[in-house]
């Protein structure tokens, strides 16, 4: 009895234990989408569909998802081209065939390497799992296919028979037959049991490319180098049909999972989907700007998926449509230097230098013109000018304060690998694979002299601290050069392989190089010998760098790491993890500090000597943005920067901005920036996932003008929380669900909730979201797009203005938030008039109606609005921000304690829901609450060191609902009044109003122009008549549209 008694216990605890375990999350980890950096030559879905693979001759294999284009992983293995994938029928692994002659296998959710199947004498041009997914064969230039076992890795049997390459295989939907395409101009078809060659299918004109069984097993498709599709009858041998179109190389085909299409990519740039009943081609699908190489469709038959020159295309096989393209948001950053103040790093990655802010990590310019990548970057001594080398052969230098290009330095016939300033700043000397030094004269540009005695690429160079040497790094050598006579004083030999980087002791007395040889060696500068070797690394040292002290070696590695070696004893004191790739350079900090990084993984780091923590991440996009981000998850960025950097769970990639709502802060990043500590503060790998959104059984058209819209919601692990819906990417509901309880129908483990919304005439773009238990992390988003026929109506405007001059708290009172609300009220009636059908302005300023509950009931009267309407929100008030939350001072506030503010403000979660439930897809808000006077400097002081600041409390909201909001002032500012009567920020926008702000005077004025009106104008008028500053914060989101005429 207490043995079964026993065994039940145990049962019981591991049924708790599997249930806990299958809620369980891995670590999040936080990484930048470099995408393919080559061509890409081979795309596979997995069964799911969910998953797009693909290769590329930058010899990798990269998993992407499908709904969202983010990158998955990387799988690294491979020392060539990547030019085969395919999944395994279950999904579970992937087997990629490269120009390093193998054929790897490798775990799909983890991404690690299963097994190496070696065998074959040359490329592996072609891989293909066999239907129960026990055998993989392989095709290669070796002129044979091979079969392997999957489970064992062992070689089951050469087919040969072919004369030359062969360049594709597929397998028969049973799994009996293997197709082979060669570059001997045939298909054969063989017995996958006996290896004997079943037929040969003859009549192409060039190199068979590609081949594909349609799913019935019937039919053989081919693409070749003759520029032709041929369908191919399996059980004959004869010709169906020849598909003709494409004007260069077919060099991949598939059918749709029905048979009915087959997709053709061709080196004309082009994708073409073809009848296979008729031969007729349906459509073409234009967009890559390189050779189609691969194409490949959705288990579901939906898209396809195209790979090219760097980049993957997902296409809407009904409509022709590109939905998007899989390819990286930023790239290498091969240089890194701190400006002889301290307060700037400079980057150089791709065609760019970026300059950041260290204080608080925002970038401050990009620096743009060289038309290659930039491989090294140094500050002049006074710290105003930044020289910049490059693959295109040039040297730049750049004016820090403006970004503007002051001259190129020409000369190089290849591209430079390293620049470096003299001490007194005259001279900038350049090392290049043209195996020579240049020495320019920075004032006119004119180069001085070449000094050209090394025989291979110069790597590295570097001036003495005194300016009269220049030292060079070459294969196996340094150089020390006279730069007063362009004389070689001596070299240096000892390295084994290329030397990579030079820097000389502050002091001048030793020389640090790094080397291919995976070492750093200290050198005696006087006498030319070698004092040490520093020996760690496990790749090559790419960079090195002295501490300002001299005491300190950093050395940056291929291997991954960063290593800091005392210079005395040449002991590794520490070392730096974090980079998920090669680090490319390394710079100490003028106070030695902080060591910079820049790596291969797309980020520059910033490390705290003294504990060897990373304390932030920068990263520059190739499209302007950026974001800069703490090991805890706590980010700055630009307004559409945390879009692009991804954060990893397992096999589901979100991006950073999926956490906005609260790790958007910017203001712990100048905390750990400044050395503070982050520790009482929650980090990513708290915060549980969001569940598993999708749209189901809602119409892709109606002549209704509203719709049901059904979500289904599977917990992940994290709970579900609020439900928002956006129509054309702004809120119009928000279900606050908090802790909703899972009560999934028998035998599923989803939740589903059905909203009812009202649609535009035309396309609307439905997106819906939930987020965690705790609201800390949202979904990726699940789409669906409805084209709704709807007679066309003239909108209305409805607008909710309010002005609270008097209190509960007579401390509290305003002078001019009435005044304020009446002059935009009036503004507004009278520019929106002539536009809209109707105009209904509520003017809320009385006691009474602007408590907390009276604005409520007010904001929950505008429900009933439709999606082209307008709504406008205006409030001139108190506002603050309390532990990580806006709140709206209303005026039944009386106490300003952390309790009484929850209980009687109108918090930013409150006002978030009351606007993103009104169902107008054009919302603008404007909060002009001020902190005035003496009461104001004292909500300043009490409050902003609590949390987070308005400015960015105002951004979150500005994002959540998808509107445009105009705010008054940055955090630490007093927004201003008495001019004219009026608060300065509401007048100027009253200005604006009246026809001020209409830049391109066709008469309307429209959000966006208001926008950039008040956020040029209140900074001039308040310096002008204040002599102070004012800045208010303008976040345009969503469309811009016109809210008034004034003609």
């Amino acid at each position: 009895m207490k043995k079964n008694f026993l065994m039940l216990i145990l049962f019981l605890f591991g049924i708790l234990h599997i249930a806990e375990c299958s809620y369980a999350q891995e670590k999040p980890e936080i990484f930048v989408q470099l995408g393919h950096s080559h061509d890409v030559k081979a795309v596979a879905f997995s069964p799911d569909g969910r998953i797009v693979a693909s290769g590329s001759w930058d010899k990798t294999i990269k998993l992407w998802d499908v709904a969202t284009g983010r990158e998955i992983r990387t799988l690294s293995g491979h020392s060539d081209v990547v030019s085969a994938v395919a999944f395994s029928p279950d999904g579970r692994m992937v087997a990629s065939g490269s120009g390093d002659k193998t054929i790897k296998l490798w775990d799909a959710a983890s991404g690690r390497e299963i097994r190496t199947l070696s065998g074959h004498s040359g490329w592996v041009k072609a891989v293909a799992f066999s239907p129960d997914g026990r055998i993989v064969a392989s095709g290669s230039v070796d002129n044979t296919i091979k079969l392997w076992d999957v489970a064992t890795g062992r070689e089951i049997r050469t087919l040969s028979g072919h004369s030359k390459l062969v360049l594709s295989v597929a397998f028969s939907p049973d799994g009996r037959m293997v197709a082979s395409g060669s570059g001997d101009k045939t298909i054969k078809l063989w017995d996958v049991a006996t290896g004997r060659e079943i037929r040969t299918l003859s009549g192409h004109s060039g190199d068979v490319k590609a081949v594909a069984f349609s799913p019935d097993g019937r039919i053989v498709a081919s693409g070749s180098d003759d520029k032709t599709i041929k369908l191919w009858d399996v059980a004959t041998g004869r010709e169906i049909r020849t598909l003709s179109g494409h004007s260069r190389d077919v060099n991949a085909v598939a059918f749709s999972p029905d048979g009915r299409m087959v997709a053709s990519g061709s080196w004309d740039k082009t994708i073409k989907l073809w009848d296979v009943a008729t031969g007729r081609e349906i459509r073409t699908l234009s967009g890559h700007s390189g050779d189609v190489e691969a194409v490949a469709f959705s288990p579901d038959g939906r898209i396809v998926a195209s790979g090219s020159w760097e980049t993957i295309k997902l296409w809407d096989v009904a409509t022709g449509r590109e939905i998007r393209t899989l390819s990286g948001h930023s790239g290498w950053v091969e240089a890194v230097a701190f400006s002889p103040d301290g307060r700037i790093v400079a980057s150089g990655s791709w065609e760019t230098i970026k300059l950041w802010d260290v204080a608080t990590g925002r970038k401050i310019r990009t620096l743009s013109g060289h038309s290659y990548s930039v491989k090294a970057v140094a500050f002049s001594p006074d710290g105003r000018i930044v020289a910049s080398g490059s693959r295109d052969n040039t040297i730049k230098l750049w004016d820090v304060a403006t970004g503007r290009e002051i001259r190129t330095l020409s000369g190089h016939s290849k591209l430079v690998l390293s620049v470096a300033f003299s001490p007194d700043g005259r001279i900038v000397a350049s090392g290049s694979e043209d195996n020579t030094i240049k020495l320019w004269d920075v004032a006119t540009g004119r180069e001085i002299r070449t000094l050209s005695r090394h025989s291979y690429s110069v790597e590295a160079v570097a001036f003495s601290p005194d300016g009269r040497i220049v030292a060079s790094g070459s294969w196996e050598t340094i150089k020390l050069w006279d730069v007063a006579t362009g004389r070689e004083i001596r070299t240096l030999r000892g390295h084994s392989y290329s030397v990579k980087a030079v820097a000389f002791s502050p002091d001048g007395r030793i020389l640090a190089s790094g080397s291919e040889d995976n070492t750093i060696k200290l050198w005696d500068v006087a006498t030319g010998r070698e004092i040490r070797t520093l020996s760690g690394h496990s790749n090559w040292v790419r960079s090195v760098a002295f501490s300002p002290d001299g005491r300190i070696v950093a050395s940056g590695s291929w291997d991954g790491t960063i290593k800091l070696w005392d210079v005395a004893t040449g002991r590794e004191i520490r070392t730096l993890s974090g980079h998920s790739y090669y680090v490319e350079a390394v710079a100490f900090s003028p106070d030695g500090r902080i060591v910079a990084s820049g790596s291969g993984d797309g980020t520059t780091r910033i490390w705290d000597i003294s504990t060897g923590k990373e304390i932030a991440q920068f990263v520059g996009f190739t499209d302007g943005e950026w974001v800069v981000i703490t090991p805890e998850g706590y980010y700055n960025a630009s307004p559409g920067g945390d879009k692009h950097l991804n954060v990893r769970i397992g096999n589901n990639v979100y991006s950073i901005e999926n956490y906005r709502e609260a790790f958007y802060r910017p203001d712990l990043v100048k905390v750990a920036l400044s050395g503070g500590s982050l520790k009482e503060y929650k980090t990513l790998a708290d915060v549980k996932q969001p569940p598993l959104v999708e749209i189901i059984d809602t119409p892709s058209s109606t002549r209704n003008d509203e719709v049901k819209v059904t979500v289904r919601l599977t917990d992940q692990g994290g709970g579900i929380g609020d439900i928002r819906l956006y129509l054309n990417d702004v809120a119009v509901l928000v279900d606050s669900a908090r802790g909703v309880k899972i009560t999934p129908k028998p035998g599923e483990k989803a939740i589903y909730k059905t909203y009812t919304i009202k649609l535009l005439n035309g396309e609307n773009v439905i997106k819906a979201v939930a987020f965690n238990g705790d609201n800390t992390m949202q979904s990726n988003p699940a789409v669906h797009r409805i084209i709704a026929s709807l007679s066309i109506k003239k909108p209305s405007m409805y607008a909710v203005v309010i002005g609270i001059n008097k209190y509960k708290n007579p401390k509290l009172e305003l002078k001019y938030a009435v005044a304020d609300a009446r002059l935009f009220a009036e503004t507004l009636k009278q520019i929106a008039g002539p536009l809209f059908q109707r105009v209904e302005i509520r003017l809320l300023t009385t006691k009474e109606e602007t408590t907390k509950e009276s604005i409520k009931k007010t904001l929950e009267q505008m429900k009933n609005l439709n999606p082209d309407d307008v709504f406008v929100f205006y409030v001139a008030s108190h506002g603050t921000v309390d532990e990580g939350e806006y709140f709206l001072i209303t005026s039944n506030v009386g106490s300003l304690s952390t309790f009484r503010l929850k209980e009687d403000a109108l918090t930013q979660t409150e006002l978030k829901e009351l606007i993103a439930n009104v169902p107008s897809t054009k919302k603008m808000i404007v909060i002009d609450t001020c902190n005035a006077g003496k009461l104001g400097e004292a909500l300043q002081v009490a409050m902003l060191t609590r949390g987070m600041s308005e400015e960015t409390a105002v951004k979150i909201l500005s994002r959540a609902v998808g509107s445009t909001i105009l705010s008054a002032s940055t955090s630490l500012q007093e927004a201003l009044e008495g001019y004219q009567g009026h608060g300065l920020f509401t007048y100027v926008l009253s200005e604006g109003m009246k026809g001020k702000a209409d830049m391109d005077r066709d008469g309307f004025i429209k959000t966006l122009e208001l926008a950039n009106y008040v956020d040029s104008e209140v900074p001039a008028l308040a310096e002008k008549v204040f002599k102070r500053a004012q800045y208010p914060t303008a976040t345009p989101s969503g469309q811009a549209f016109p809210i008034g005429k004034i003609r």
